[in-house]
């Protein structure tokens, strides 16, 4: 039976204190793999892309290289995006790395991205920041930041809701049907 999460938890114990590297070569390979991927099945798949692959990179992938061909063998190759999904989630658990996403009407500059980082850090403890940024135009300027469940939205389309909701329910201005 396929599981990802304990496939994941694998990877990473068997890669102990590479697994951060070990990672970033499953990526590399997962992506040159894209390709074929639905092809990558079965014993002699499996034995042929490890030769490839150990041949062309070496024994410092060997980590990675035995778990694609293990996925391969067991026709679970399919599955890789939920693994590395569910192995970058553990590793970040690992480092104290927070993921966040940034949604912003424009491109932030670069200073905005960094101080919003050092400030984030200094208020939750976290070593290290995986920050995404989105753009959203609907969101008119400002931003809404997403951690985890919680959104703080700091952006001019929620501002002008929030005013037109007070106004409405003050009174002072009437809805036009």
């Amino acid at each position: 039976m396929f599981h990802a999460g304990r496939l994941a938890e694998a990877f990473v114990k068997t890669s102990g204190t590479d697994a951060a590297t070990d990672f970033e070569q499953l990526k590399v390979f997962s992506a040159l793999l894209a390709p074929v991927s639905k092809m990558l099945f079965g014993k002699a798949a499996a034995q042929k892309v490890r030769e490839i692959l150990l041949h062309n990179t070496g024994a410092e992938s060997e980590s990675a290289v035995l778990f694609i061909s293990f996925l391969i063998f067991r026709n679970w190759y399919k599955y890789i995006n939920p693994i590395t999904e569910k192995i970058q989630k553990i590793l970040d658990e690992q480092n104290n790395t927070l993921v966040l996403t940034l949604e912003t009407a424009t491109e932030p500059d670069a200073g905005f991205k960094n101080e919003l980082e050092k400030t984030i850090c200094r208020h939750t403890g976290a070593s290290e920041i995986r920050m995404k940024t989105q753009l959203v135009p609907e969101l008119l300027s400002g931003y809404k930041l997403r951690i985890g469940g919680l959104c703080i939205d700091a952006s001019l389309r929620r501002q002008i809701k929030n005013l037109t909701e007070d106004l409405l329910n003050k009174g002072q201005f009437s809805a036009v049907s």
